[in-house]
């Protein structure tokens, strides 16, 4: 009696384990949040749950201007990511639901040089996603996603100015805030393919 009792308790086990078995699967593409700002993405994990991982931007710039004998100069250069996690559920035949949020982190820093100074500023911004969206499956692995990503931010920028010219002190800024809220600018597009 013991072993038909572990037996059919095995096979309990067994079905229910099958029943909930998930389908693994890679997502890459583009993400937009407008025209000028789109970035990549890479998702990983099963039909129901997925780990996000996202470049938000990368950029740099340089500029030298001169006037007369005076030349001024600048640049700069950023990088954002974004890690997180997010649940999908089947709610028609091609359309997903997608729940869950973003960790994620900002850096820029930007110089000015003239002929009697220096700036240096530096931005870091950690920040808290949430992520409700929808993904509409054209193909078996082609997918357009819609996200809203109301975010919680917290900013710290310092500015360094050194003088070249004598007696003149140079100086440090501090600047701290959070900000919190959902915009159009919230909003993010994504198309990806699935493999």
């Amino acid at each position: 009696m013991k072993k038909l009792v572990m037996i059919l308790a095995c096979l309990t086990l067994s079905y229910f384990s099958m029943a909930q078995e998930k389908v693994k699967q890679k997502e890459a593409g583009l993400v937009f949040s407008d025209l000028d700002n789109f970035g990549l993405t890479y998702r990983v994990g099963t039909n129901k749950s997925m780990w996000r991982f996202s470049t938000l931007f990368f950029d740099g710039y340089t500029s030298d201007n001169m006037r007369d004998t005076i030349s001024n100069s600048s640049g700069g250069a950023g990088i954002g990511f974004s890690v997180g996690k997010e649940y999908r559920k089947i709610i028609a035949d091609k359309l997903e639901l997608r729940l869950g949020g973003d960790v994620s982190f900002s850096y820029r820093k930007t110089s000015r040089e003239y002929h009697d100074s220096k700036t240096v500023d530096r931005y870091y911004t950690p920040g808290v996603y949430f992520v409700f969206g929808f993904n509409y499956i054209v193909k078996e692995n082609l997918i357009f996603g819609v996200e809203l990503l109301p975010s919680v931010k917290y900013s710290s920028a310092t500015s360094v100015k050194k003088s070249t010219t004598e007696g003149i002190d140079d100086y440090t800024t501090t600047q701290k805030s959070l900000s919190y809220g959902f915009s159009n600018n919230s909003v993010q597009l994504s198309v990806a393919y699935r493999f």
